[in-house]
């Protein structure tokens, strides 16, 4: 089966901005733990509370199995096995660089000690809290940077997802075949 982009980017339920197929680059190096008080680890926490239930992939895992249920017939028991034990490891082992681009574009804009602010005011559960939070010049600043952080952070996921995808669907089209779900329908 020859997958084109317009497969790659449906399994990734990505946009179609994603660059074309090319050959993978080498593997990077998974960036060395940042010590927790730094801009870098701050922003790490930051993103990590923002995504469902502190699973940066999350998402990605439930759009995937939804995938394979609505456009290849899959059961959700079939889908989540696939997604489960063949496509999310990929992911998971290079999770550390799409983790660094993210953090990137927090730190070039806050540093560690705004970052801690601004985590610490998004989980204020006091009355008027986020509120004094918004008001406040930290806050104003990070409203008007939060619809630029969420453009370049969509542009991260999107530059590092589909290539992940195109590799583990393509080199195990056979196992998830195995599993009951024939990639090469509904093209």
């Amino acid at each position: 089966m020859r997958w084109t982009p317009r497969a790659i980017l449906a399994v990734c339920l990505l946009s179609a901005a994603a660059a074309p197929a090319q050959t993978p680059p080498a593997p990077v190096p998974a960036p060395t733990p940042a010590p927790a008080d730094t801009a870098d680890a701050q922003a790490l926490a930051l993103i990590k509370e923002q995504s469902a239930g502190g699973d940066i992939l999350g998402g990605l895992r439930q759009r995937l199995i939804s995938l394979l249920v609505q456009r290849w017939d899959a059961t959700p028991k079939q889908a989540t096995e696939a997604v489960d034990k063949i496509v999310m490891p990929d992911f998971k082992a290079r999770l550390p660089r799409l983790e660094a681009r993210l953090e990137r574009v927090w730190t070039l804009r806050f540093t560690a000690d705004e970052l801690r602010q601004i985590r610490a005011s998004l989980v204020d559960g006091s009355p008027g809290g986020q509120e004094r939070f918004a008001q406040s010049d930290l806050g104003r600043k990070y409203l008007a940077e939060k619809d630029e952080i969420d453009r370049e952070s969509d542009v991260e996921w999107r530059e590092w997802g589909p290539p992940i995808a195109q590799e583990a669907f393509a080199r195990h089209v056979a196992e998830i075949k195995a599993m009951g779900i024939d990639l090469s329908k509904a093209e």
